[in-house]
C-alpha cells in the first residue's frame, strides 16, 4: 500500500503558484506510479479564505480535487488559527473520483474495496473485513477546546493537566482500537509538536501540549503522519514523520521541500501480524532557500547555484553608507542564484550597549559601581556603605507584588449601562476560567456591551477609556462590579468588589478587596470601602494603571491613564519603559537618597547660617575687652566726683533754707496783698452793680402811667370784640340750619326724578315689545291663504287649507288684542311724561349776612399788636421798684466804707514789699547752685551705675560671645562632614536616576527587549526591525560628548528608518503592540510579574483583512513566549473570530444562576 504524506499546505492567495506546483508534483507522481491515499496532516489552509476571484479559492479546491481524481484524501484539521473550525467541510463536498475525508479524533477509519466496484477504494468508519485493507486515526492539533469540551470550570494547572491526561487517554483509546484490527496497517495521522522535535528555527518541542514519543508509541501505529514543524524530520525511535512545509514559508525554512511517499508491506512474525515501511522523499520543485549572514568586510562563500538566497550584511550605519545592495545583488545573480534572491543589510544599532554587565549585577552597591566606572567617576566606600544604607531601608525594591502572576477568573457586572442598551440585562457573569487558555474571541455585533465588559475587566475604581465616574455608567441602586483574579505564583485567590449607588446624584461606591488562601474570602485588613486604602492595595498587587494599560489592555481608543507612546516625551519614555522593564525600584533609590540629601542639606544651610551669624564673634570679644576697660575708668570718675558733690551740696543745703524761710514769710505778706487787691476789685464791682439797679428802679417807675393807660385801652377792645364774635357766631348757626334743610329738599327732588324715569323707561319698553310683536303678526297676515304647495306645486288638502285659514284668523284676534294693549301703553307712557315733567327744580338757598364782619377783624388785628403780658409785668416791676431803690442807696454806702478800710490795709503792705525783689533773686542764685550741684552729683551717681551696669552687661555679652564662638567651632567642623555626605548622596540619586543606573539597565535591556519585539514582529511576516537608541553624540570639536536620549526606531528591508512617532496607524499597530509583549516578557524575567489575562479591543481596526491574519499570528506568539493563559480579543472580523480556541456571545451572557440553569 502507498500513501503519499503531506502536510503544512498553508494556502495563501499570493502563494498559489507555489502551492500549485507542489500539489500537482504529487498528483502526477501518484498517477505515474500509483498511491492508494492522500494524507494531509493538518495546516491546510493558512488562515480564512473568502471566495472570490481574487482569493484563488475556488482554484485551490481544484488543487485538492486533483488529488481525489487520482485517489481518496484524509485529512485533519491542524492549528486553529489556520485551519479554523469549519474550513475544511467544503473538501467533503467536492465531487471527484474518490472521497475526500476528514478524520475526526477517536474514531477509526477503513479504506477498503466499494461494495460495488472493490478497485475503487473508499473510507468509511465500519470495519468490512473482507474488503479493508488500512486502518486510520486522526488527531488534530491539542488544544482545550476539544479535549476538555464536556469539562466543567477548574483552574489554569487543572485544566493544563487535564488536557494533557486528556491526549493520552485519546491516544490510548486508539491503541485499544488497533489492537482490534491488528491485521491492518494502520496509519495515524497527528497534527502538533512531540517532545524532542526540533523546530525550524533550532529549538526543541517540548512545552505547553506537545505529546511524548510514549504517548504516541501507545497507538501502536505503522506509520504516523505527522504536521506542524515545517522542518523534515523523523521521531527518533518510532515510524513518525514530519514531511516539512510543501513549499518554504520564509527564509527560516532552509530545507528542500516536498513530501513522503510510504510504501507499506506486510511483514512476517510468529503468531501475529506486523507492517514494515520503507519511506522515499518525493521533492517539489521549488528552489531550496540558503541565507548568508555574514559581517562587513568579509566575503560571503557557499555554492548558491540553483538556490533562491538572501545575504545578510552585517554593518554599522556608516558602512552601510558604502553599500551597494543592487550590485551585490547582480553578483550573487551571476553566481547562479535564482530569481527572488535578496540582499539586505543588518544595521547595527548606533549606540553599544554601555555597560551590559549591569543587568547581572544583583546588589545597588554593584550597580553604583557599574555605573561610576562607566561615567569615569570614584565610588568611594562611604558611597558603597550609603548605597547598602538605601537598599536596605526601601522595603519595596520594585514598587509591586513580588512577582504576581494575576489571572482573571471571573467578572460579575450587575446595573452597567453599556449592557442594558442593547441586551436589556440587568446582571451578566463571565466565568473565564470554564473557557481554557488561549487566545479567545468576543463575537458579538456592535453595541453589544463587549467593550462595556472590557473595560470592567480590572480592579481600579474607574474606566479605561471611558469618560466620567463609575456611576456615570451603571444604572441600579445595588450595581456592582464583582471581579474575582488568582495569583498563580502563590495559589492565592481574591475577589475585588465594587458597589455603586447609581440611583442617587452622588453615585456613592464603597471598595472591597478579599483574598482565599484556602480558608475561604477574607477581607483584606484596612480594606474598609473607602477608595483610597482599596486602592492602594489595588496598586500593591498589580502595578500601576498605566503598566496594566501597557503590557495587559490595549484598547480601540487612547486611555486617558496611558497616552500613545509615539507622544511620549524623552523623560516620560524613559519612566515607562523602566516601570515596564522592572527597574522602576530605582526610582524609589533615587527618591531615597534625594530625601537624604536634601534633609543634609538643610542641615548644612542651617549650618552655614549658624557660620555667617556667628563670623565676627572674635572681633567682638576683643571689642567688649576693651570697652571694659574704659568702663572701669569711668567708674573711677564717677566715684571722685560723688564724693566732692556730697560735701558741697551740705552747705548748700542750709543756705537754701534759710532763704526759704524770709522768703516764705514775704511771700505771705504778698499773698494777702493780692488779696485785697482782689477783694477791692469786688466790692468796686459790686458798688457799680447795685448803682445800676437803682438806676432801673428809677426807670421803672418812669414807665408805670403809660402801660397802665396802654392796658386799660386793651381791655376795652377785648370786650368789644368778644361781643361782636357771639353776633356773628349767631348768624352762622341759622346759614347752617338754612343750608342743611336745603340740601334734603334737594335729594327729595332728584329721588322723584329718577323713580319718574324709571317709570317711563318701563312703560316705553313695554310699548316698543308690543309694537314689535304686531309688526310681526302683521308680516304673516299680510302673506295671503295659497290653494297649492308652496314647494311641490300640488293643490293643498282641505284639512291643510282650513288650518290655515284657522291660524289666520287666531293670527286676526291677536292683532286686535294687541291693538288695545299697544293704546294702553301708549297712554301710560304719555302719563309717565308728564309726571316727569311736573317735578320742579328747587330755588336757590337765601343766607344771612353779618354786617360788623370788617370791625371784627380790625378788632382782632389791634389786640394782637399788644402785648398785654409785657405791659402787667411792667407795672408789676415798676410797685417792686419803689421798694427796692431805697435798700440799694444803704448797700452802697455800707460798701464804700469797707472798700476804704481795704485800701488802708494794702498801702501799709505795699510799703513792707519793698524788699521782695532783692531776696527773691539771692533765693533764686542759692537754688540755682544747689540744683547744679545736686544734678552733677546725681549724674556721677548715674554714670557710676552705667558703668557697673554695662561692666555687667559686656560680662555676659563676652560669656555669649564665648559660646558662639564654640558653637562656630563646632558648626564649622560639623559642615566639613554633612558637605561629602551631601555630596554623596546626590551623586547616589543621580545615579539612581533616569540618566543613570536607568539608562544603563534600559541600556543593556534595549538588545534582548528589540530580540524579543523583533521576534515577534518576524512571526507575522514582518521582516522589519525596531531599534533603540538610548544616547545621542552632541557638541562639536573638544566638546564632544554622548548625551542620554531615548528613540525607538522602525527599519524597515531597505534600511529606511522611521521614529516610532511617525509611523502610519497601521505600521504603528504592529510595532507599539511587540514593543508592550515584549516588555512584558521582560518585565517577567526581571521581576516574575506577569498578567495571565490580557485583552485586545479592536486592536486590528486599521489592519486590512490580509494584515488581520499575520496579527494573529503575533498575537498567538506573544501569547506563548510570555507564557499568558488567556488572551481575549474583541474584533469584527469574522476571520479572526474563526481563527481563535473560542468565542463568548454577549448574548448568551447573564447571572450566573440562569446560566447554571441553561446549562442543565
Amino acid at each position: 500500500m502507498r500513501i503519499i504524506h503531506l502536510a503544512d499546505l498553508h494556502f495563501q492567495r499570493d502563494r498559489y503558484d507555489e502551492a500549485a506546483a507542489s500539489i500537482q508534483t504529487a498528483r502526477d507522481d501518484g498517477k505515474a506510479h500509483g498511491v492508494d491515499l492522500f494524507a494531509i496532516a493538518g495546516d491546510t489552509w493558512d488562515g480564512p479564505v473568502q471566495n472570490t476571484a481574487g482569493s484563488r479559492f475556488a482554484d485551490f479546491l481544484e488543487l485538492i480535487k486533483g488529488l481525489a481524481d487520482v485517489a481518496p484524501v484524509a485529512m485533519i484539521y491542524g492549528t486553529p488559527s489556520h485551519d479554523t473550525d469549519g474550513s475544511l467541510e467544503v473538501f467533503e463536498r467536492i465531487q471527484a473520483e474518490h472521497q475526500i475525508v476528514i478524520l475526526r479524533p477517536g474514531k477509526p477509519y477503513f479504506l477498503g474495496g466499494h461494495p460495488g466496484d472493490r478497485s475503487r477504494p473508499v473510507l468509511r468508519e465500519h470495519a468490512i473485513s473482507d474488503r479493508d485493507s488500512l486502518l486510520l486515526f486522526g488527531v488534530p492539533e491539542p488544544n482545550k477546546k476539544w479535549l476538555l469540551a464536556n469539562g466543567g470550570a477548574i483552574g489554569k494547572d487543572e485544566a493544563d493537566e487535564a488536557a494533557r491526561s486528556a491526549m493520552r487517554a485519546l491516544l490510548l483509546g486508539l491503541g485499544g482500537m488497533r489492537r482490534e484490527h491488528a491485521e491492518l496497517p494502520c496509519v495515524l495521522l497527528y497534527h502538533g509538536q512531540v517532545s524532542g522535535a526540533k523546530t525550524g528555527t533550532g529549538y526543541t518541542a517540548d512545552s505547553g501540549l506537545a505529546v511524548s514519543r510514549d504517548d504516541l508509541a501507545a497507538v501502536r501505529a505503522d506509520y504516523i503522519a505527522l504536521g506542524d514543524i515545517h522542518e523534515p524530520q523523523q521521531i527518533p525511535g518510532l515510524p513518525a514523520y514530519y514531511p516539512g512545509a510543501i513549499y518554504p514559508i520564509n527564509w527560516g525554512e532552509t530545507h528542500k521541500a516536498g513530501c513522503n511517499a510510504v510504501d507499506l508491506q506486510p511483514v512476517d512474525v510468529e503468531g501475529g501480524y506486523a507492517y514494515g515501511y520503507t519511506l522515499s522523499r518525493l521533492d517539489f520543485p521549488h528552489a531550496q532557500r540558503l541565507k548568508i549572514a555574514h559581517t562587513y568586510g568579509q566575503e560571503w562563500t557557499g555554492s548558491v547555484s540553483g538556490r533562491r538566497v538572501w545575504v545578510e550584511t552585517t554593518c554599522t550605519r556608516e558602512e552601510a553608507a558604502g553599500i551597494d545592495t543592487d550590485a551585490l545583488l547582480d553578483k550573487l545573480l551571476s553566481a547562479g542564484a535564482l530569481p527572488g534572491s535578496q540582499v539586505t543589510l543588518n544595521i547595527l544599532p548606533t549606540e553599544t550597549v554601555r555597560a551590559g554587565d549591569i543587568a547581572s549585577k544583583a546588589t545597588l552597591r554593584e550597580k553604583v559601581q557599574v555605573w561610576a566606572n562607566n561615567s569615569s567617576l570614584d565610588a568611594s566606600d562611604s558611597i558603597l556603605a550609603k548605597a547598602d544604607e538605601i537598599e536596605r531601608e526601601q522595603s519595596v525594591v520594585s514598587g509591586h507584588a513580588n512577582g504576581a502572576h494575576i489571572r482573571y477568573t471571573r467578572l460579575r457586572l450587575r446595573g452597567a449601562i453599556g449592557i442594558w442598551k442593547k441586551s436589556r440585562k440587568d446582571e451578566i457573569d463571565l466565568d473565564l476560567e470554564a473557557l481554557g487558555s488561549g487566545v479567545l474571541a468576543f463575537a458579538s455585533p456592535n453595541g453589544a456591551g463587549k467593550t462595556t465588559i472590557l473595560e470592567n475587566m480590572h480592579p481600579w475604581p474607574c474606566m479605561l477609556t471611558r469618560d466620567g465616574t463609575l456611576k456615570d455608567h451603571f444604572r441600579l441602586k445595588d450595581s456592582c462590579r464583582d471581579l474575582y483574579f488568582t495569583d498563580d505564583r502563590t495559589g492565592y485567590r481574591y475577589r475585588a468588589l465594587i458597589s455603586i449607588r447609581a440611583d442617587i446624584a452622588s453615585g456613592a461606591a464603597e471598595y472591597f478587596l478579599y483574598c482565599d488562601k484556602g480558608q475561604g474570602y477574607e477581607p483584606l485588613p484596612g480594606i474598609n470601602g473607602r477608595k483610597e486604602p482599596y486602592e492602594e492595595a489595588i496598586n500593591a498587587l498589580f502595578g500601576s494603571l498605566e503598566l496594566y494599560l501597557r503590557t495587559a489592555f490595549s484598547s480601540q481608543r487612547p486611555s486617558k491613564y496611558a497616552p500613545d507612546l509615539s507622544e511620549a516625551t524623552k523623560g516620560q519614555r524613559k519612566a515607562l519603559f523602566a516601570e515596564l522593564s522592572g527597574i522602576d525600584y530605582l526610582e524609589a533609590y533615587k527618591l531615597a537618597a534625594k530625601r537624604k540629601a536634601d534633609a543634609l542639606e538643610e542641615s548644612a544651610r542651617e549650618l552655614q547660617a549658624l557660620i555667617a551669624v556667628t563670623a565676627g564673634v572674635d572681633e567682638e570679644i576683643k571689642n567688649i575687652d576693651a570697652r571694659c576697660i574704659s568702663l572701669a575708668q569711668d567708674a573711677r570718675k564717677a566715684e571722685e566726683s560723688i564724693k566732692d558733690t556730697s560735701a558741697r551740696l551740705e552747705v548748700l543745703s542750709r543756705r537754701r533754707d534759710g532763704l526759704r524761710a524770709d522768703i516764705d514769710a514775704i511771700e505771705g505778706k504778698a499773698s494777702r496783698r493780692a488779696k485785697i487787691t482782689t477783694e477791692i476789685s469786688v466790692l468796686l464791682s459790686q458798688i457799680k452793680a447795685i448803682e445800676q439797679e437803682v438806676e432801673g428802679f428809677r426807670q421803672a417807675a418812669e414807665g408805670r402811667a403809660a402801660a397802665e393807660l396802654e392796658l386799660s385801652n386793651y381791655d376795652i377792645m377785648a370786650r368789644e370784640a368778644a361781643t361782636l364774635a357771639a353776633q356773628k357766631a349767631s348768624v352762622d348757626e341759622c346759614n347752617r340750619e338754612a343750608l342743611e334743610a336745603d340740601r334734603k329738599a334737594r335729594e327729595d327732588v332728584a329721588a322723584k326724578r329718577r323713580a319718574g324715569q324709571l317709570k317711563l323707561d318701563d312703560a316705553i319698553r313695554a310699548l316698543q315689545d308690543l309694537e314689535r310683536k304686531l309688526a310681526r303678526i302683521e308680516g304673516q297676515l299680510s302673506e295671503p291663504i295659497q290653494d297649492a304647495c308652496p314647494t311641490c306645486g300640488q293643490s293643498l288638502p282641505k284639512t291643510k287649507r282650513d288650518e290655515l285659514i284657522a291660524r289666520h284668523t287666531e293670527l286676526s284676534e291677536i292683532r286686535t288684542r294687541l291693538d288695545i294693549e299697544s293704546a294702553a301703553a301708549t297712554g301710560k307712557v304719555s302719563r309717565a311724561e308728564d309726571e316727569l315733567s311736573a317735578i320742579i327744580d328747587l330755588p336757590p338757598c337765601s343766607l344771612q349776612v353779618f354786617p360788623a364782619a370788617t370791625r371784627l377783624k380790625e378788632l382782632y388785628d389791634a389786640l394782637d399788636c399788644v402785648d398785654a403780658t409785657a405791659l402787667r409785668e411792667t407795672i408789676r416791676k415798676a410797685d417792686e421798684a419803689a421798694v427796692r431803690s431805697a435798700a440799694g442807696h444803704d448797700k452802697i454806702a455800707y460798701l464804700r466804707n469797707d472798700l476804704q478800710s481795704h485800701q488802708l490795709e494794702a498801702d501799709a503792705l505795699d510799703i513792707d514789699l519793698a524788699d521782695r525783689p532783692a531776696l527773691t533773686a539771692e533765693f533764686a542764685r542759692a537754688e540755682q547752685e544747689y540744683t547744679s550741684t545736686r544734678d552733677k552729683h546725681q549724674e556721677a551717681t548715674s554714670a557710676l551705675a552705667a558703668a557697673k551696669a554695662s561692666i555687667e552687661a559686656e560680662g555676659r555679652a563676652k560669656e555669649s560671645a564665648l559660646a558662639r564662638s564654640k558653637q562656630r567651632e563646632a558648626a564649622m567642623a560639623q559642615l566639613t562632614k554633612v558637605m561629602p555626605e551631601v555630596a554623596e548622596y546626590r551623586l547616589l540619586e543621580r545615579a539612581c536616576g533616569a540618566d543613570g543606573i536607568q539608562a544603563l539597565e534600559l541600556d543593556a535591556l534595549a538588545p534582548g527587549i528589540a530580540e524579543i519585539a523583533n521576534r515577534l514582529l518576524a512571526s507575522s511576516g514582518n521582516t522589519g526591525r525596531i531599534e533603540f537608541r538610548t544616547t545621542r553624540i552632541g557638541g562639536k570639536g573638544s566638546k564632544t560628548k554622548q548625551i542620554e536620549d531615548f528613540l525607538v526606531y522602525y527599519i524597515d528591508d531597505a534600511g529606511e528608518e522611521q521614529e516610532i512617532s511617525t509611523l502610519s496607524g497601521g505600521e504603528s499597530v504592529w510595532i507599539r503592540k511587540a514593543l508592550y509583549d515584549a516588555f512584558a516578557v521582560i518585565r517577567a524575567r526581571n521581576t516574575g510579574i506577569q498578567f495571565l489575562t490580557v485583552f485586545l479591543d479592536e486592536a486590528d481596526g486599521a489592519l486590512d483583512p490580509e494584515a488581520r491574519m499575520r496579527y494573529l499570528r503575533m498575537l498567538e506568539t506573544a501569547h506563548a513566549e510570555a507564557g499568558r493563559y488567556q488572551t481575549i480579543i474583541v474584533t469584527h472580523s469574522t476571520e479572526l473570530q474563526a481563527m481563535v480556541s473560542q468565542t463568548i456571545n454577549v448574548a448568551d451572557l447573564g447571572p450566573r444562576a440562569m446560566q447554571e440553569e441553561s446549562a442543565a
